[in-house]
């Protein structure tokens, strides 16, 4: 610095003005240091360089700037004057680097706080939500009610952290590295979150409204719909699905942006302080797993577009309802013994009763003659084909179809689906609701005890008790009038379900659409290829891999079915082809003496007679088979177009253990993968009803033991797979 032109005192000099500014990092630097910091002490140690930088910098400036400056006033003013120049800027430049730091580290806790609190948020609605992803079923008013709270709350908290990184040209972004730096990426993740959060608050809207009427009940009562169609204040209108249908397009908008937004956030430049190794994990795994999660998605869209139809909205919804009996097996689950014909309307279930099917049956019958089953079954061996044996073929979509199509035939009204349950279904049901009194009967009837009970008053003398019923409890023939009252009584304990209890219900029918006890087929074809997706559509398997679809049909009249298990034994060997060749053993217990009570509903037959069909992939070639004991066989020749199937009698006797056997070979059962790899996947289908057992191995290349093996319960269809 040019000396002044006056002497000046030793305390004047100007060598106490000069600092020498070390050469250190720039404040930008330092800030990027302590966002880099892995603890606490380390941000305060950045903060306080960064501190201590903007001194020294402003002091520079000031020293500079007083040079500039402050030469044209020193003539004027003097030393003196000259000295107080420098001194003012050197303060102003000081206290400028001094308010940056300070702010930077002000806004920065600022965003960290207000993040922190935004994920307090998600978490408390992911808790929530928790229990309905477990165990899917429609959430509570009040549920999505806070859920909303907690998701509003998220979404500020994000927002102002969001501000506070990135607002104002002396917010913390401007200290910090471009795309792909700590603060970026950070900025990333909280879009991320908000987008996700805004998404939820759209589908909450969206759902409020419906969910408040389906909790209010899905069954309706009798003054539900008026005689000129409209509907009370407690249904689904179109304006409601109209909405939902919206705020769910909003929401999918939404989660596309909040995918690209993390995609962008570089999550190895994180601080574990900021993202620990699990939610980095946790992220990663969101992001691979999108591409499905948008499939999901737009499985929903879809529903969402045919809810109108499905729901009655525009126009009744008709389901034939048919409630089979599984100890006399039938190819999709048993002998439909009663049926009914539900109708839909403005989104609730109209009042229905189950009526003995052989009162639809006969007249028809009478009045046609007793035609024989259609050619595919030539097995069958009883006259008078009708609804009551429509369910021949094992694919429930093709049984559907010719029940639909008798139904019409016989008198019935136009019905758009078919739904069928058995009695595990409704021991399910009674579970939940609790025991039942059947008027007229003078009995009880609980999940313990209602399959014998039905079996009682429709297969034996005590059915004559309900000769002396009341008009109003005449609800269908002396056989099945038991079966209808009970279900009367049932349907009104189920009317009267609210909230919780209402979801269980809904978890009731999740559980037995998963299990076949329930199977589901409606006519529109964009419906059932979504049924299809979820896998309850109750169909014998298509399309590529491996699969195995074993069906029994009981043809002795007689109910064998309910002491019988069936075990099957698949040993699966895999070559270096690809080739998957099965050792399929079957063995059938039917042994009366482990249930005396059903012994009576043999009705004297000791033996019982079923026709066995095994499925398997059209290009599958039998290379020998043994057991067929009845007659008649049909090898190679399928009643099913996409399926090889190999069928015929089998006479069994009670006690007495039987076993067939089938080997077979799949070419290309296994295929490469784009890596190289071999991968193997075999379906093995449930029969709906069934007491069947498996037992497989599936041995690779070269292995000396099995790489997959299976010892369980067949109790729903299982995939199973193997890569080497």
């Amino acid at each position: 610095m040019t000396a002044p032109q006056k002497p000046m005192s030793s305390t004047e000099t100007d060598t106490e003005l000069e600092v020498t500014a070390p050469q250190r990092a720039t404040p930008r630097e330092s800030v990027q240091r302590f966002w880099r910091s892995q603890n606490v002490q380390s941000i305060q140690r950045s903060i306080r360089r960064g501190i201590q930088h903007g001194i020294q910098r402003g002091i520079q400036r000031g020293i500079q700037r007083g040079k500039d400056r402050g030469a044209r006033c020193i003539r004027r003013l003097g030393p003196r004057g000259a000295l107080l120049v420098a001194l003012v800027a050197l303060l102003l430049v000081s206290c400028i680097g001094l308010v940056s730091a300070l702010s930077a580290y002000t806004q920065y806790a600022h965003a960290r706080a207000s993040a922190e609190a935004g994920m307090t948020h998600l978490r408390a609605a992911q808790t929530i939500l928790t229990p309905l992803l477990k165990h899917p079923t429609l959430p509570t008013p009040q549920t999505l009610s806070q859920v909303q709270t907690e998701l509003g709350a998220a979404h500020s908290d994000f927002v102002a952290a969001h501000r506070d990184l990135g607002g104002g040209a002396i917010g913390v972004a401007a200290y910090v590295p471009g795309p792909g730096g700590t603060i970026s990426s950070v900025a990333a993740l909280l879009t991320g979150a908000d987008e996700a959060c805004l998404a939820g608050l759209d589908l909450t809207s969206g759902l409020q409204p419906v969910v408040a009427v389906v909790q209010g009940g899905v069954f309706a009562p009798d003054s539900a719909v008026g005689a000129s169609g409209s509907s009370s204040s407690s249904t689904i209108t179109q304006a409601m699905l109209a909405t939902l249908t919206t705020k769910f397009a909003s929401a999918v908008v939404h989660l596309n942006l909040a995918i690209a937004a993390v995609r962008n956030a570089d999550l190895s430049s994180l601080p574990t302080q900021i993202v620990t190794s699990q939610q980095a994990a946790e992220i990663r795994s969101v992001l691979a797993n999108w591409p499905h999660t948008q499939q999901q998605l737009g499985m929903v869209n879809a529903w969402l577009h045919i809810a109108p139809q499905l729901l009655g909205i525009g126009a009744p919804e008709h389901l034939l309802v048919e409630l089979m009996d599984r100890a006399e097996m039938r190819a999709t689950g048993g002998f439909i013994g009663s049926y009914g014909v539900m109708t839909i309307q403005h989104g609730k279930i109209q009042p229905f009763t189950l009526a003995d099917i052989f009162a639809l049956d006969l007249p028809y019958l009478h009045q046609v003659g007793f035609v024989k089953a259609p050619a595919a079954y030539a097995w069958w061996p009883f006259k008078g084909f009708a609804l009551r044996d429509s369910n021949l073929s094992p694919d429930f979509p093709t049984s559907a179809q010719m029940g639909l199509d008798l139904l019409a035939k016989e008198g019935g009204p136009q019905a758009q689906g078919v739904v069928t349950l058995n009695a595990t279904v409704i021991e399910r049901l009674l579970k939940l609701v609790g025991p039942i009194h059947v008027p007229g009967y003078n009995v009880t009837v609980t999940d313990q005890n209602l399959e014998s009970l039905i079996r009682l008053y429709t297969e034996t003398s005590a059915q004559r008790d309900g000769n002396d019923l009341p008009v109003g409890d005449q609800l269908t023939t002396i056989h099945e009038r038991f079966t209808a009252l009970m279900g009367r009584e049932l349907m009104d304990k189920v009317r009267a379900l609210h909230g919780a209890q209402l979801a269980a219900v809904f978890q009731v029918m999740w559980t037995s659409l998963t299990l076949k006890d329930m199977q589901v087929y409606l006519s529109d074809p964009q419906a059932q290829a979504l049924v299809a997706h979820l896998g309850f559509d109750g169909g014998v398997a298509r399309g590529p891999g491996d699969a195995v679809t074993v069906a029994d049909a009981n043809i002795t009249a007689n109910k064998a079915s309910a002491l019988t298990t069936v075990t099957y034994h698949d040993a699966v060997t895999l070559d270096a082809q690809g080739t998957a060749t099965h050792h399929l053993t079957i063995t059938y217990h039917f042994d009366s003496s482990t249930t005396p009570s059903l012994i009576h509903f043999l009705y004297h037959r000791d033996y019982y007679l079923t026709y066995l069909r095994v499925y398997t992939p059209p290009n599958a070639h039998l290379l020998s088979y043994t057991g067929f004991n009845g007659g008649e066989t049909q090898i190679n020749h399928s009643d099913i177009s996409w399926r090889q199937m190999w069928g015929g009698l089998v006479q069994l006797t009670d006690g007495q253990p039987y076993t067939l056997q089938f080997v077979w070979s799949v070419p290309h059962a296994a295929t490469r993968d784009a890596h190289g790899d071999w991968q193997y996947a075999l379906n093995v289908q449930h029969q709906s009803g069934s007491n069947q057992r498996l037992d497989l191995t599936i041995t690779t290349p070269g292995a000396t033991t099995p790489s997959v093996t299976y010892t369980g319960a067949l109790d729903k269809d299982r995939t199973f797979s193997a890569t080497w």
